[in-house]
């Protein structure tokens, strides 16, 4: 099976986000990851998440 590479598409909110997190020097674990854990719990009615 050929799986066709195509070019992501962001914009500029997308973009600015990552670069936040890069100039930030947080690449694991975080103020994001703690914000996406906390959020992915809520929406998925769950204990634990782990990012």
């Amino acid at each position: 099976m050929k799986i066709p590479i195509i070019k992501p598409y962001l914009d500029e909110k997308e973009e600015r986000a990552v670069i936040e997190v890069l100039r930030s020097g947080w690449l694991v674990q975080g103020r994001k990851v703690q914000e996406f854990e906390t959020l992915f719990t809520q929406l998925q009615d769950a204990k634990y998440a782990f990012a």
